[in-house]
């Protein structure tokens, strides 16, 4: 194609950005399906030259989105791929995030498309998937899987349809390793079906659920892989997690937010005695009754957390309003390799004057970032005793009535700290010992 080829390169490749983008008077976004960028690098080599790396980054982003539920698109796209791959151009090779929007293939924009196609909405929602999964068959990088099944719309049809979207998509999932569930807190426990899917899952290393109650066959079919890094837990509630957590010894990162359960003590226990290799722990108040009661035993559960797991770095227990000082006093004695904590708006812990906290000749040496941001009620000998003593530490943010206190803010400037957007960091070359 001569004149195809004559198209000065520059001005080609602002051409073909115009196939990847849709712009709008707010901001530009790249389209879910490449397919008209496809179809255009395939015109000549020239313009296959100056398409991949659009192509590239169209692949590399999370693909599959809302916008991939049209049939007619998805078929193009596959034979598209395929016509790339006889040509020795292996795209599929290159897609590595699938984001399947499940609740789309069952909503009023679909069975309006289907019945207007003179289709039903199950036969459409079909050969959606069937689409879905010949695309994906080219693809044996797939890394990440994100499900969103947040559509109220769409609850009563999507319940007997959870299965047939697993089973369909699953057996070309088996290198995925990120595993994303983000469901409605209307979801009943019985509905996430997730022994579907596991199985597929043979490389799983990280999970991560948003909202919604596991049930407990998924959960033990999560307990299968061991392997498993990485779990986040947000808005969720947790009935059976224990059970979960019990099956993954390599647990490096434990995030569990916004989330409560009926015997929280039992998987604060299942933590520390089964993730002996945790390295970061994020924890707020799990209890399903929240309210404060002196030297509770979450305090004990969670020290112990930071006593059996020696590698343990980053803590997180913020807004917990149920720790006080039984828990600080075992916490600073034992957790010899944190580096950072954050307390923040724990606001019964008063590291009260005189306490065996204080006896601890060097608490936390490894300390780098301490929050203390609302916890209204700690003392000033807290202060004055932790900063001189951890050298290490670069950043603490303090409370009110703290940062409001002369004294303590005389014995930070003492030991080089200066006020910043985000707390007090102490400035480099300040007597800090450096550590990367």
């Amino acid at each position: 194609m001569p004149l195809a080829s004559a198209i000065p390169e520059e001005v080609l490749y602002e051409i073909l950005k115009l196939l990847v983008q849709q712009t709008s008077l707010s901001q530009t976004s790249v389209k879910a399906l490449p397919s008209d960028i496809i179809a255009a690098a395939l015109t000549c080599r020239s313009w296959l030259a100056v398409a991949h790396p659009l192509i590239n980054q169209c692949l590399q982003r999370p693909f599959m989105s809302s916008a991939g539920l049209d049939l007619l698109e998805l078929r193009r796209l596959h034979d598209l791929l395929l016509e790339a791959r006889h040509l020795g151009l292996n795209y599929g090779e290159i897609i590595e995030d699938i984001d399947i929007i499940a609740s789309k293939l069952w909503t009023r924009d679909v069975r309006s498309t289907s019945q207007e196609s003179g289709g039903d909405k199950q036969g459409f929602a079909d050969e959606v998937l069937e689409s879905i999964a010949s695309i994906m068959s080219m693809a044996p990088n797939i890394k990440a899987l994100f499900f969103d099944f947040c559509d109220t719309d769409a609850f009563d049809i999507m319940f007997n349809d959870v299965i047939r979207l697993y089973s369909c998509l699953g057996p070309f999932c088996g290198n995925v390793q990120r595993l994303w569930i983000l469901m409605d807190m209307s979801w009943k426990a019985w509905e996430y079906q997730l022994d579907c899917l596991l199985p597929h899952l043979t490389n799983l290393v990280h999970v991560e659920f948003l909202s919604g109650t596991p049930d407990i066959v998924s959960v033990r079919a999560l307990a299968q892989h061991t392997g498993i890094e990485r779990a986040y837990f947000h808005r969720t509630v947790m009935t059976n997690l224990g059970d979960c957590i019990a099956g993954w010894p390599n647990l490096l990162q434990l995030h569990i937010t916004e989330s409560y359960g009926y015997n929280s003590f039992g998987l604060l226990n299942t933590i520390g005695k089964k993730c002996p290799r945790l390295r970061g722990f994020t924890c707020g108040d799990t209890s399903y009754y929240r309210h404060y009661t002196p030297n509770s035993p979450i305090n004990y559960y969670m020290a112990k957390i930071v006593e059996r797991c020696p590698d343990l770095t980053h803590l997180d227990f913020s807004n917990n309003q149920r720790l006080d000082d039984a828990f600080l006093e075992r916490a600073i004695r034992t957790g010899r390799a944190l580096r950072r904590i954050n307390i923040s708006k724990c606001t019964n812990i008063r590291a009260a004057p005189g306490g065996m906290w204080a006896s601890v000749r060097e608490p936390w040496p490894r300390l780098e970032y301490l929050n203390i941001y609302a916890c209204e009620k700690i003392s000033r000998e807290f202060v004055e005793r932790v900063v001189p003593v951890c050298s290490k530490l670069a950043r603490i943010v303090l409370p009110n009535h703290l940062e409001a206190d002369a004294g303590i803010i005389k014995v930070l400037e003492t030991q080089g700290f200066r006020e910043h957007a985000e707390g007090w960091e102490r400035v480099v070359g300040s007597g800090m010992a450096e550590d990367g």
